[in-house]
């Protein structure tokens, strides 16, 4: 509904995101950016607005702010794992938290939807890896439990992925 105001809500959006700054109406962990409300509707409403999401996660100060781990679950509920979707979906795995937890491992099963996710996970920092991986497979212990069950061409993703946590 009224998608001829997405454009003004991204540029509000865009001009209000900035970091360590928050709405002042909570405090500590409730924390929220500016434009973060316009942000979540976007990205949940349209595809186009994908990158905005991940210009917002790359403002995000995850010290102080838990909000976006409730939007990151909706997303990937919302989006699922495609082409489009995944760049953004990293991103916010990015400034997660432990206590997110992803119910997209039944996605997973495709080989094609793993193969983009071990793509995506081998091109970040070493350091963030696990980071991404932890809200959809837990430790890395489960990671490699599931790995050993796995059959191929299956096993072989989720050995990359695997290598790609175990390097964090």
């Amino acid at each position: 509904a009224y998608s001829e105001l997405y454009p003004l809500l991204e540029e509000y959006a865009r001009e209000a995101m900035e970091e360590f700054v928050w709405y002042e109406d909570t405090e500590g962990e409730k924390s929220v950016m500016p434009g973060s409300y316009a942000v979540f509707g976007l990205g949940l409403a349209d595809e186009r607005y994908f990158p905005l999401v991940e210009t917002y996660m790359a403002l995000v100060d995850e010290e102080h702010q838990l909000v976006q781990d409730k939007f990151t679950a909706v997303f990937a509920e919302t989006h699922g794992i495609t082409e489009r979707s995944m760049p953004a979906l990293i991103a916010c795995l990015r400034c997660s938290h432990d206590s997110l937890k992803l119910r997209i491992q039944p996605e997973l099963e495709s080989e094609g939807k793993l193969s983009l996710l071990v793509q995506h996970v081998e091109a970040l920092p070493d350091y963030e890896a696990e980071r991404v991986l932890y809200p959809i497979f837990g430790k890395a212990e489960k990671l490699a439990a599931l790995t050993r069950k796995a059959q191929e061409p299956r096993k072989e993703l989720l050995l990359r992925l695997l290598k790609a946590a175990e390097q964090a």
